[in-house]
This record gives structure tokens, sequence and C-alpha cells, in this order.
């Protein structure tokens, strides 16, 4: 193991059974599958379903890397998912970056914890210094996961490992405010001042930067002077402060490898922390101040191996001169704090440019645009911290897409109810703002089945009772709801909330059209019950004269129609043209319609403006059986349809000369007739009823003279003629 010293607080979280190189994960690299040896891949999984170590070492010695990736899951992941323990030390030891995430933001301690229950692979990966913490794209972390998947050990292993390693910080931090502790803090102050060496220019540009700012100000050759020396005082303190932790560090001598796990060893076993010869400061000095002379040739460390002996404060004392007078770290912080005023002041002039344009950069460094379209993009995605940048720079919450939606739209379109505040926010405009399909916010939410987004645009101010005008569809959110196709609970409670909050049960949109005809429209019997009791008028009329009873007639949805006739509607009332309830269900074909409207009072010989019945537009539509129905209900026979082709046709001439002979036999000679022009004549081959004719005429007008005589109705459509006898006890 490499000879460590201690930094941070946080260092010894590094400590490993096994130290392992973590690579650094390639950003924006796409891997090459195509080499040949990602193409052992197959064997390498295959090797880890099976459990066979040997194989996959054997396959890493080939040169295999174990940071491929397939679709984002590392080899690590899936032995982690498989609770292959050894394979995972194996796949750890050959240098995976044990910290690498899928597409889902999971690690091998997420796929641990939620695929599968044993604590072996778990313990393996938490000592090998996984980031227990870490976060998915949802939010959870491995110990959620482990909890939701109820896996028992493995939540009270997690627990553990982050309870130690809060005990550990504790205890690290306390001891690096010892004596004892003040050179591994101290030498870890000057590792962090080490590393930003390279970065020497940054306050001579930054501060020099600033006075350039200031100069707009304050006079441009005075600020940037200003900031110009302020940016030196700054890099000559920082190398000062350096220079001075190097001196006395050289003072006490080499720090030996510690960390909270060898610090608790030491302590147990009396062995001395540092090395035998090391010096030590007094207690008392916090800080780099003077320091006690070098201690001689033959100093020795006490019985307990804590350093004993002191350094003279000289050793560390500033240089003398100029800098015996004047505090060159006060200096350095008085020309600070004069440049920091003057940003201060410029910053709360320009604050909100400055938060749009740092923002915007932040999107630009994502490879994300500040357009309208970037903006929609990511609110579909439902990416949160790109939408959180987005407003931060201020983009104009008003862009739409082709299909006119903004942003609050297409949010409530999929439901991403934890982003809607802010879009309200944004733009509370748009609240009640329709897309060109005409659909606002709270409707496209309704429609949509979004329950909880409905309630927050609600709570938002979203208007309930919002009706976009020249709408002949859905214009309101309580019509919008009922007018969904595929009407769920969720549906139903979003109907009653929006009740609740005061929705029109008699709303109408352009064409007259209100919520108890969209109920009607689809079936919605217990929201066409609640709507009632919000005080729905079962007698309500659009602009055509269409109500809600006329509506479930033609869709024969019987139910529906009978809940509205017990609740009062009027089963006579017709459209402006004089169509009613019943012709529309007679023309549809819905049987048990017809009988439920004729049960309950239907006028059966109604009749339209242009002078249709029931029995016209049943016979119109070819429907046979409400044929039947309606004549034997009493319907006028005279009020059948004969199309204009049969009127004018001059058929092949048929004679006829019987005297109660049976209806089949006549009827059959009149069919052979019609074959020749084309028709087709049915009828039932047991109509047994007697009758007598003389006559020689073209066949259709032989087949309405024994029709007039005989009752029977003639059900004709294109080139069929359907026999419909009618009061004969065929029909009784």
């Amino acid at each position: 193991m490499e000879e460590k010293t201690a930094g941070s607080n946080k260092g010894y979280q590094k400590q490993v059974k096994k130290e392992v190189a973590q690579p650094k994960p390639k950003k924006n690299v796409t891997p090459d599958y195509s080499s040949p040896l990602a193409k052992k891949w197959p064997a390498l999984i295959e090797a880890i379903e099976k459990g066979d170590a040997g194989a996959v070492q054997k396959l890493i010695e080939e040169g295999l890397n174990v940071n491929l990736a397939r679709s984002g899951v590392t080899p690590l992941m899936v032995a982690a998912s498989k609770g292959q323990e050894e394979i995972a030390r194996v796949i750890i030891e050959a240098g995976v970056n044990i910290n690498e995430k899928n597409d889902d933001g999971w690690n091998a301690l997420h796929k641990a914890a939620h695929d599968q229950p044993g604590t072996g692979i778990v313990e393996l990966l938490l000592e090998s210094g996984i980031d227990s913490e870490a976060k998915d794209r949802s939010g959870k972390t491995a110990l959620m996961l482990a909890e939701e998947r109820k896996h028992g050990d493995i939540v009270r292993e997690i627990k553990k490992h982050q309870g130690q390693l809060q005990t550990d910080a504790k205890e690290w931090t306390a001891f690096l405010h010892t004596a004892e502790g003040k050179p591994f803090r101290l030498k870890g102050r000057l590792d962090t001042l080490t590393s930003y060496t390279p970065l020497w220019w940054l306050p001579l540009a930054a501060l020099g930067g600033a006075g350039l700012v200031a100069g707009f100000f304050l006079g441009m050759v005075r600020s940037v002077v200003v900031g110009a020396i302020a940016g030196l005082l700054v890099v000559a303190g920082y190398y000062l402060r350096m220079t001075m932790l190097r001196k006395y560090l050289e003072k006490v001598g080499p720090l030996p490898e510690l960390d909270i796990h060898l610090l608790r060893q030491k302590r147990r076993t009396g062995e001395p922390i540092m090395a035998p010869g090391a010096r030590r400061i007094p207690e008392a000095a916090d800080e780099l101040l003077p320091a006690s002379p070098d201690l001689s040739e033959g100093s020795s460390p006490s019985e307990t191996g804590v350093l004993t002996a002191s350094v003279e404060d000289a050793e560390l004392r500033a240089p003398s001169g100029f800098f015996r007078k004047v505090d060159l770290k006060n200096v350095v912080f008085a020309g600070l704090a004069i440049v920091l005023i003057a940003l201060l002041a410029f910053a709360a002039v320009k604050k909100e440019s400055l938060a749009k344009w740092y923002f915007t950069k932040k999107l630009q460094h994502r490879g994300i645009p500040l357009t309208g379209r970037a903006f929609l993009d990511a609110v579909s995605k439902n990416d949160g911290e790109a939408l959180e940048l987005f407003i931060k720079a201020g983009i104009a919450g008003d862009a739409t897409n082709d299909k006119g939606q903004t942003g609050l739209i297409i949010a409530a379109e999929q439901g991403h109810a934890e982003h809607l505040h802010q879009l309200v926010r944004l733009t509370p405009a748009l609240l009640d703002q329709p897309d060109a399909s005409g659909m606002t916010p709270l409707m496209t939410a309704a429609y949509n089945g979004h329950e909880e987004f409905v309630q927050s645009l609600v709570e938002s101010g979203a208007d309930v009772n919002h009706i976009v005008q020249g709408q002949e569809g859905a214009a309101s959110a309580l019509q919008a709801v009922l007018d969904a196709p595929d009407f769920q609970e969720e549906h139903l409670r979003i109907m009653q909330y929006l009740l609740q909050k005061g929705a029109d049960v008699k709303g109408r949109n352009a064409a007259g059209r209100f919520p108890l005809q969209f109920a009607a429209a689809h079936d919605r019997l217990e929201a066409a019950m609640e709507l009632r009791e919000k005080g729905a008028d079962v007698n309500d009329a659009d602009l055509r004269g269409e109500t809600a009873l006329r509506v479930a007639a033609c869709s024969g949805y019987t139910d529906f129609i009978t809940f509205l006739i017990d609740q009062g509607a009027d089963v006579k009332t017709a459209t402006a043209d004089g169509q009613t309830p019943l012709m529309c269900a007679a023309h549809e074909g819905h049987v048990d319609s017809v009988t439920a409207l004729i049960a309950r009072g239907a006028d059966i010989n109604a009749k339209a403006a242009q002078g249709s019945t029931a029995l016209t537009e049943a016979s119109l539509a070819g429907n046979g059986e409400i044929v039947k129905l309606l004549l034997e209900k009493g319907a006028d026979p005279g009020s059948g349809y004969v199309p204009e082709p049969y009127r004018a046709l001059k058929g092949s001439v048929v004679a006829i000369n019987v005297k109660r002979r049976a209806m089949r036999d006549v009827l059959k000679r009149i069919a052979d007739a019609a074959a020749q022009d084309g028709y087709t004549i049915k009828y039932d081959p047991a109509l047994n009823q007697k009758t007598t004719l003389a006559v020689r005429a073209p066949w259709n007008v032989v087949l309405n003279k024994l029709a007039n005589k005989d009752h029977l109705f003639l059900l004709i459509k294109e080139k069929e003629v359907q026999i419909v006898p009618f009061h004969t006890p065929v029909i009784r």
C-alpha cells in the first residue's frame, strides 16, 4: 500500500482492504463494441452468470476492459446483481470504476440492494469504497431500494456502514484538532494549497478583471491598478502561507501514514503516533505563529510516543522589515475587501443579467441551447435540472411546439406534476391558454387522468369553468374528462373534484353541448348520476336541439336511456328538424333501445320535417328486426322507405292468376321474374298465408299490389327486397 498522508477529515473513508487505482470515467465516449476484446462481453456475462471466477480472471488477463459497459451496465453491476462476491472482488482488483452508474443512475450497490438479498456482495462493495449515498435519477439511494424490496439484512448492513462512517468522521475531526493531530491537519492544508498552485494567475486575473468592471463606476485606471495590486498581494500571501507551512512541517519531521483505523490501533497498543525524534508545537498554537527553536540532537520522545519537544517561536516568525510592522494578512484582506465591495456594487446593479448569463452558460456546458424548443424538450423528458437552469436563465415560458403546446400543457399531458409550480411561476398567464386543438393545461390533465396535476393546477389558480371559445368539442375541464376515451376511476375522481371546486354542470361549448351530453355520448352512467345530483337538466338541448336522451339513443345505451327517462327526460322530444330519439335508435339498429323507448311512451309514428318516421329510418338502414318490431307495435306501414331506383324500375313482366294459393308460391314466381333484372327477393319459405291474385304486369308492380293487399312490408336495400309480413300469425 502506498504511503498516505492524512488530509481532510474524510480521508479515512478511502481506506480499503486492497487499494485499486480508480480510472476516471470517460464522458461522451462511445465504446467500440466491434473490437476483439469487446466481443468477449457475452463470454464475460456467461462466466458471471455461472459464478466462474476463474473464467472472469482469464478474460481480464487477456486484456478485457472491466470498465466496458453495455447499455450503461458494467460487469461489476452484473456480478452485484447476481450476488457473485468472488467475481466482484476479481473485477474490483482489476481496476474497475466502482462508482460507475448506468442509464438509470444506479451503481453496483443499487443493483446489489435491489436484485438480491445477500449481504456478502454489499459488504465487499462498501469495504471497497463505493458511494453508499449515491442517488439514482429518481433520487433514491441503495438503502431506499433495499427498504422497498424488504431486504432487511442489506438495510442493516448499509445503515451500520453509514453509522460507522459518521463515527469515524467525528473521531478523525476531533483528532485533527488536538496537538497530536495538528501536523496532519496542516499537512492537509498544505496539500490543498499546493494543488491550487497551477492557478496562481487566477487571483491576479480575477481581481484585475473585477477592477476593470468596477472601472465603469469608479474610474477605469484607478480601479484596474487597485485590482491588479490586490491580485498580487493575494498571490504573495498565498506563497508566503505555503512557505510557512513547509517550514513548520520540516521542523516536525516526516509524518507517518495514518488514518482513523491506524489511529485507533496505535492508541489501543500504546504505539507512538509520531515516529521517534519527531517534534511538536505548543497545543495553544492553532495557527502558524511563532514556534520554538530546533531540538538538540540528543532529544528523545516521551515514553508514550506523543511529541514532546517544542519548536521555537522565532523559527516560524514572519520575515523582518516591512512585514514586522505591517501584517501581510491584514493588507491582503483589506485589498480583497475593497475589491469585494466593488464587485458587490456591480452585482447589485446587474444581478439579474449576471444570473441569466451564468445559468445560460451552465446550460451550454451541458450542450443545451437557450431556445424554446430545447426548453420544451426538457419539459417533455422531465429533466428537472435542465428545467431549473432554463427558468433561471430567463427562458420565455410561452414557447410552443408544432401542436401549439406550451411547456405547461406538455407537462399536463405527461403528468409531470413535480415541475408544475415552476412552470406556473414562469408564466402564470398560460394557466388557461389552449393549444392548437383547443386544450388548456387543466383540460389536458383531466383528459389524461392525471389527478395530482389537476389538483395542483386548480390550487395554482386554473379556472375550472374556463370555456375555450369557438371549440365545438370539449371546451372545459369537466367536458374534457367526460370525453376521455378510456374513462377510469381516476377520471371519475377528477370529475368529482372539479364539481367540488364549482365546475358548472351546464357549461356549454360553441355548439351548445353540455357535460351531460358528453356523458351520454360515452355511456358514463355513474358520471351522469353525479351530474344529475349537481343539478344537470335531463331535458337540456344543444343548438341543434340534440338532448342527452337522443345522444344515448343514437348510440344504443339502453341503461342510460332508462336512467334519463326515470329522471324526467321527455321521450317525445325532437331536434329542430323533428328527429326523435326513437328515429335515431331505429336507424342505428339498436333493438333494445327501440324497445325501451317504445315501452316508455315514444310516439312510434311521429314524423320529422321531411315526413320520415322511425319505420322510415329503420327501412332506410335495412334493419329488418326493428322494422318487424315497429310494425308489430303499430307503426304505419305506409311510412316505409322505397328507393328511387326501385320506384322508377320497369321490371320484367309476370302473369299471375291464382286463387287461394300459398303466398310462398306466388312470391317464388315474382322472385324468378325479379332475378332477370338483378333483384333478389327474400321471404320466409314457411309463409303459408293464402292469397288470390289475377294480374299481368312488371314484377315490381305485381309485388307492390300483393304487399298492399296482403299486409306485406317491402324492406328494400339496394337490389334486395325482404318480405316482412305484419298482423299475421307469423308475426304474432
